[in-house]
């Protein structure tokens, strides 16, 4: 690599890279002058910008260059560094890429949950019981809800009632339409004080989805279609968002029990026929 050079009294960040940049410039300097590089120490003075010589060492034992006598001999070997490896658990950002990959995670779920093993642990038990098409919703709950009750409680994850196998139920449940988001909300913390089942919640406080009748549900939507003209023009150019401002008034005429995913649907279907 050539002949070494110290630099002394590098006290700071910017000293150090203000040093190595004054003292490239500098050999390069003394070379294109036909000088040599001596193995030196330098003091570097960081207000001036410049370095002066202390010390010449000429011969490697003048920078302690000897085996420690106080250090065994270690050889590593490839079989040996594999086996290290295969029994090591995997690192966080490796996990994080295969949560991009494999279950479409965004960044703001991810980046919580692969800093923490048990958590991250406990996202992919759920995902197996709910289905890897379901993995973000189950990020959501775990990421918002079940970390803001731990806090609130002041509990770790291994206290938690709410096992992976009943957090995996009312997802499942709010997807099929069983209940619905406002009121899966409600489930949750119940499920988180009591440990009970989402189901045994739902029908206990009677908040399962009430089946909304189809032609009321459709009367409704084209009623919410008339009176926004402007957003069915826009989602009819192309701008998809546009579907959500008809969503809010068929929520309101349905007094909140009306089913998000067929609302979707019909307004789709009627928006597509119009």
């Amino acid at each position: 690599m050539g002949t070494k050079v110290e630099l002394k009294n590098l006290n700071s960040i910017s000293f150090v890279r203000d040093g190595i940049t004054h003292e490239i410039k500098r050999q390069i300097a003394v070379v294109e002058a036909g000088g040599t590089i001596v193995q030196e120490t330098r003091d570097y003075d960081g207000m001036t910008g410049a370095s002066q010589s202390l010390r010449t060492k000429e011969m490697a034992h003048d920078y302690r260059y000897f085996p420690d006598p106080d250090l065994m001999p270690v050889r590593v070997d490839d079989a040996w560094k594999q086996r290290i490896g295969a029994g090591c658990p995997e690192l966080p950002f490796d996990r994080q890429r295969r949560f991009f990959e494999t279950y479409q995670l965004p960044y703001t779920i991810t980046s919580v949950l692969v800093w923490d093993r048990p958590l991250a642990d406990y996202f992919e038990e759920t995902v197996h019981h709910a289905g890897v098409a379901l993995a973000q919703a189950v990020g959501n709950w775990i990421v918002n809800d079940l970390l803001r009750e731990l806090g609130a409680a002041g509990g770790g994850l291994a206290g938690c009632r709410i096992r992976p196998p009943q957090l995996a139920e009312l997802v499942r449940l709010i997807d099929t339409g069983a209940v619905l988001n406002n009121a899966a909300k409600e489930v949750f913390v119940e499920m988180f004080k009591t440990g009970d089942a989402p189901a045994v919640i739902i029908e206990r406080k009677g908040l399962k989805a009430v089946p909304t009748d189809t032609a009321e549900l459709e009367q409704w939507c084209r009623e919410a279609i008339a009176g926004n003209a402007k957003a069915a023009a826009e989602f009819k150019g192309g701008k998809d968002s546009a579907i959500n401002a008809f969503k809010g008034p068929v929520m309101k005429a349905s007094r909140g029990k009306a089913n998000p995913k067929l609302v979707d649907e019909v307004l789709r279907r009627l928006l597509a026929g119009s």
